[in-house]
């Protein structure tokens, strides 16, 4: 069974409208310049922003951002400000750490992480990196020190944990604005893997005849080219042919379960408020006009989304 793609479709439709024009940034020179490669790969802030703490902080509802050094390449000794300037390291590159890798923390009065534990991978191999406001240390996947204790003169850590929206009774969790979408995505697609079952075993319907034909087996004798001859039925004195017939089963229930896949895609669409006017290509015939009314109401309920999730971008991003 294929899996719907609603919330994928929801954030992609948003986010071209809202970066549907340029950004304007303004700042320092060297501010500038660190925009058009902000994470050391010559990713632009326009890229980062559009490609991938948008698209996650909506779909996750909360993102940490990270602000580093870049890594020292191997062999390389850094003893003063020179050689970082030398290997680049003066740079500041930034990334982000999906919630399932950010593993333990605890926050200050401020709500700033005072303490954290991350995740990491690199080529296969996991490890972890303690961080805390003056240093971090890095352990294998036992527990032992690979590096470390570092210290990184920051004065604070340097992630950041920027949210769409907050959880209710909860400091540092998210609530994802697409969060109805995905509940309906789920229940969308398990009723598409039931009418995908259903059509598949209606697809080839039984065959039924006289039960004296059927061989121990459960195997049906067939003659030359396919053919399915007729059992003789010599029962009343006369001589007579039993037929076969062909049990074909009742498709009102996968007629039910069509409507409620056209119900809960219209109600992804309802959460999303991505819905068609009447008239519009891929409406159903039961789409009914609305008044002028209804329209702007509409217009200005898909404005006031776009705004508040362009907001949330702008807050991320100035943080």
């Amino acid at each position: 069974t294929p899996v719907p793609t609603f919330v994928a479709e929801t954030v992609e439709a948003h986010l071209a409208r809202i970066f549907s024009r340029e950004v304007k940034r303004h700042g320092p020179d060297r501010l500038e310049a660190w925009w058009r490669d902000v994470d050391g790969r010559g990713t632009s802030i326009d890229e980062f922003m559009s490609n991938s703490v948008a698209p996650l902080l909506l779909v996750l509802g909360q993102l940490d951002l990270m602000v580093d050094r870049p890594a020292a390449p191997e062999g390389e000794a850094v003893r003063n400000r020179a050689d970082e300037i030398r290997l680049g390291l003066d740079q500041a590159v930034v990334s982000y750490i999906l919630p399932e890798n950010m593993l333990w923390w605890r926050l200050d009065r401020a709500g700033r992480y005072r303490e954290c534990l991350i995740r990491e991978v690199d080529e296969g191999k996991v490890a972890y990196r303690y961080w805390d406001a003056s240093e971090w240390t890095l352990y294998d996947v036992r527990g032992e020190v690979v590096k470390g204790p570092v210290e990184h003169g920051y004065g604070q850590i340097p992630i950041v944990r920027v949210f769409d929206r907050r959880r209710p009774r909860c400091t540092n969790i998210g609530l994802p604005r697409y969060e109805s979408i995905a509940e309906i995505q789920r229940e969308f697609y398990n009723r598409d893997s039931e009418l995908i079952l259903s059509d598949t075993t209606q697809a080839h319907p039984l065959l039924q005849g006289p039960e004296d034909y059927v061989k121990a087996d459960g195997a049906i004798p067939i003659g030359p080219n396919w053919l399915l001859p007729k059992k003789k039925n010599n029962q009343g004195g006369s001589a007579s042919y039993e037929g076969f017939d062909v049990i074909d089963f009742p498709k009102s229930g996968a007629e039910s379960l069509r409507l409620n896949k056209a119900d809960l895609r219209d109600a992804a669409d309802r959460a999303a408020l991505l819905l068609k006017p009447a008239g519009a290509a891929g409406t159903s015939g039961a789409t009914v006009g609305q008044s002028g009314v209804s329209k702007r109401i509409d217009q200005a309920a898909g404005n006031d989304l776009l705004s508040k999730v362009a907001a949330t971008l702008a807050q991320a991003e100035r943080r």
